[in-house]
Parts: C-alpha cells; structure tokens; sequence
C-alpha cells in the first residue's frame, strides 16, 4: 500500500508541479493510534476520502468530509491560506497529503500537518465545530529588528493582530480571514500581518483561538522579526517582509472577491494509475 501511494503521489505531484513557498512544511502532529493490521478499510476509506476532495473541492479554498462506517469511518478537513488561488490550494493539500501520509505519520489514524498554504487533518473521530486546545505550536525568527525600536515595534505589531483578529471575527466576514500592514512609529519598518480560523469552528471559537496567541505574543515578540502561531483551528502571521496579499495600512484585506477559478488538476488516468483514485485491491496491499 505504502509504494502504490508514493507512486500515485509522485505521479500527480510531477503533473502538477510544486508550489513554491505555500508548499514549505512548517510543522506536524500524528496521533497515538496505529491503524491495526488488517488495516485495509481503514486505509482505503482515509485515501479516497481525501482524494475526493482533493479533486472536487479545493476550489472553495475549505473542505470537511467523512468517509465509512465504524469502526473504520475517517473524517479529514483541509483549509487554505484564505488569498491564494484554488490551483495553488489543490497543490498545497497533495503535497500535505503525501508528506503526512507516507513520511510522518504513516499507518497512524489520526494526523495534522501545517504547510505554508494549507493545512490538512484526519482523524476516527469528528472534526467539526470542536475547538482544539491541545495542539498548538510557535515559530520564531530568530533575526530581530533593532533593540531601541523594541518597544515601538512590539506595540505595532500587537496592535495590528488585535486589529486583524477584529476583523476575521466579524460577523459579515465568511472567512474568517484578514491581512494588513502597519507603519512602526519613528521608523521606516513596516510589520505585515495575517489571520485565519477553519469555518468549522463558531465566530465566538474563533475569536477564543486568535485571542489567546495575540494576547502572549505581546510579551514575547521582544523584536523578532516575525513569528507564527499554529493551531488546528486557527492561526496567525506577522513579519517585517510582505508574504500575502496585503492591504494598504490601516485596512485589513480579505480573501480575493469574485468566483474562484475552476481547479486545475491532473490528468485522470485508468484507476489505479497516477492521476486517478487507486483500486480497492491496490490500497490494501501492504
């Protein structure tokens, strides 16, 4: 099983080509639970599950599934960075899928993984409408901005999060997404920012996830130029460099307006090709 998957994946990642920077790996969490051996309808239920929405729903940037009856049904989500483009998406989750699947957390039955553009979950158990606060982790650059400029910098960019966090919680943002810049006071820096939750989660939940990083990082930004703070139901962004589609100061951005484009993807083989969902038999071969 393990090899057919490979293939499958490398196939499709060489028809598709790699997303640069929205395709770095950023972080992982595999569940305790083994998939047990014979491990075949679990296994089978989890690929094709995420294949399918791989294929039909990466243009809505969000998707939830479920997949089989107990004790083998799998649920998985994927959310993407809420201003890149549905080709973009569709790359980022097949490289998540294969990096999760096959190098971190293989025959595990539950798993997450962060990648610059997306993020990816599976699990035996549902994924919607739970806050998670178990599972959280931050990155720090080490690079900061000068020391006398702490104070005026840390206050910007605390600003700007509460500022942003504000905004993804609205009730008129279906997102839950927001981007923007600010200017730090007596110096030529500009901080850059980004938030995000999963629309399975409540405006309320939302606000309860971005909150508590905005509220900490203000004690521990100490000048870093930038930092991350990664949860599975949300996250958030800042940097002294630009790196999504930011907003002029002041005015937080949302997630580009008009109709997604149609995904690309591709192209569909015989089953149990590349570019196609594998066979029954191939998916339980060990």
């Amino acid at each position: 099983m393990q090899v057919f998957i490979l293939m499958l994946l490398a196939g499709v990642a060489a028809a598709r080509g790699s997303v640069e920077s929205l395709g770095s790996y950023l972080h992982h969490s595999c569940g305790e639970g083994n998939i047990s051996t014979p491990y075949k309808d679990y296994a089978l239920n989890l690929n094709r599950l995420i294949f399918k929405q791989f294929y039909n729903e990466s243009a809505k940037l969000f998707s939830n599934g479920t997949r089989g009856k107990s004790p083998n049904k799998v649920y998985d989500l994927f959310s993407c960075r809420g201003d890149i483009k549905p080709t973009a998406c569709e790359s980022c989750v097949f490289q998540a899928a294969q990096e999760v699947l096959i190098r971190r957390c293989f025959k595990r039955k539950s798993a997450m993984i962060w990648f610059e553009g997306c993020f990816l979950r599976y699990a035996d158990t549902s994924l919607v409408s739970k806050l998670d606060v178990k599972h959280e982790h931050h990155i720090w650059d080490s690079h900061k901005v000068p020391k006398p400029k702490w104070g005026a910098f840390n206050l910007a960019v605390s600003n700007m999060l509460r500022n942003l966090t504000a905004h993804a919680t609205a009730a008129g943002n279906n997102h839950s997404f927001a981007t923007g810049e600010v200017a730090v006071k007596g110096s030529p820096l500009k901080a850059y920012g980004l938030v995000q939750c999963t629309p399975s989660i409540s405006k309320s939940d939302c606000k309860k996830c971005l909150e508590k990083p905005v509220t900490s990082m203000l004690k521990s930004i100490q000048g870093r130029q930038g930092g991350r703070y990664l949860n599975p139901n949300c996250n958030l962004r800042y940097d002294v460099h630009p790196f999504a589609s930011h907003s002029k100061p002041g005015k937080p951005g949302g997630p580009p307006r008009g109709k997604p484009g149609k995904p690309g993807g591709p192209p569909r083989g015989k089953p149990g090709k590349p570019g196609g969902p594998p066979r029954d038999d191939e998916l339980g071969r060990a």
